[in-house]
């Protein structure tokens, strides 16, 4: 409910697709929490000030982060395969990504 659309609206996509994505994760993880490393804790501040510069620019959270990643993918002497990998996405995507 509440939650998720405050999650949806953080992160800029629609609640409806958030919510299939959500269901999916739950198919696949089932219910319980991930097991993340002991010192998960200091990414949180990262987070909320990534979430503060989107929405200051308004720009979809997961926009904004994809494409600092693939500028910074782009300059690592790194093969294609690598950076596409590290993206999540194919080669061919990639490719379309960085031109």
């Amino acid at each position: 409910g509440h939650v998720l659309n405050r999650a949806a609206a953080a992160l800029a996509v629609p609640e409806s697709t958030l919510r299939r994505k959500v269901l999916r994760i739950r198919e696949i993880y089932g219910d319980d929490a991930p097991v993340r490393p002991a010192d998960w804790h200091a990414a949180t501040p990262l987070l909320e000030v990534l979430c503060q510069i989107a929405e200051a620019q308004q720009t979809p959270l997961l926009d904004m982060v994809a494409q600092h990643l693939l500028t910074e993918l782009e300059r690592r002497p790194i093969s294609r395969k690598a950076a596409a990998t590290l993206l999540g996405v194919s080669v061919p995507t990639y490719r379309r990504l960085s031109t």
